[in-house]
């Protein structure tokens, strides 16, 4: 009894150094900083006053430098090695920066040729171009799905959000995380005191409330099931970008 005691204790504390193990190398993907582009967590790395998204598509790989800080007068190089041999360097001249109100007037050159001038205001979704006519419907950060081959196109939009870093994000889905840290709470409360949900709703309305054994059935089977929803979460919650069509 005793030996068979100590296995299980033995065999308690292996899971519990397992799951906290694998936990470290989850938050730490969870939270490490970068960009999704293409569909492609990119992290973010710092060298000297390069800031480079590095990462792999199931095309080759993708690096993403950006140089520069975006002050007015100042300009920042946005240069992208894509898969299959593309490379596309563009310069951003920041004329105007009213960082307390958000709104930028700027140019992108692309191979010292100049190749779009308009403003962007973080109050409007979608660039405008130098006669204040909308440039596009979509957001500074969007990204195209179109295949990395000679007619890959890169979005002025996406040159921008670069180049002021506001496409930047933590890998992990913050929102997705809690949701399933309030299942394994709620799954544990239960489990530490399995009474306590069924004579809370039945309290007031049935003297001495007894469970019956279908629902103890369901509650004890709960105690599984609940957790590993949780886990299928937490791995949705990392991999976000690819399930987003699903929550859409």
């Amino acid at each position: 009894m005793l030996e068979n005691m100590m296995k299980w204790s033995l065999k308690k504390k292996l899971i519990t150094l397992l799951i906290f193990i694998i936990s470290i190398f989850y938050f730490k993907a969870f939270f490490t900083k970068g960009v999704f582009f293409e569909d492609t967590f990119l992290k973010k790395h710092v060298i000297g006053n390069e800031c480079h998204y590095k990462g792999e598509h199931i095309e080759g790989n993708i690096d993403i430098a950006v140089k520069g800080k975006v002050e007015e007068g100042n300009s920042v190089d946005v240069i992208y090695k894509l898969p299959n041999n593309i490379n596309k360097k563009y310069e951003v001249v920041f004329n105007k920066v009213d960082k307390l109100d958000e709104s930028y007037e700027f140019e992108i050159y692309e191979e010292s040729k100049r190749v779009y001038k308009g403003s962007y205001n973080n109050a409007l979704p979608f660039l405008l171009n130098e006669y204040n006519e909308p440039l596009v419907c979509i957001s500074v950060g969007f990204h195209n799905t179109n295949q990395f081959n000679q007619d890959y196109k890169i979005y002025f939009t996406n040159v921008l959000a670069f180049a002021m870093r506001t496409n930047e994000r933590i890998r992990g889905e913050f929102k997705l995380l809690l949701i399933s840290f309030i299942m394994f709470l709620g799954t544990l409360i239960d489990y530490k005191f399995p009474l306590f949900s069924f004579k809370l709703k039945y309290i007031l309305s049935v003297d001495d409330p007894e469970p019956s054994d279908f629902y103890l059935f369901m509650q004890r089977l709960s105690w599984y099931v609940v957790p590993i929803i949780g886990v299928i979460i937490m791995i949705i919650a990392l991999f976000f970008e690819k399930f987003e069509d699903m929550f859409v």
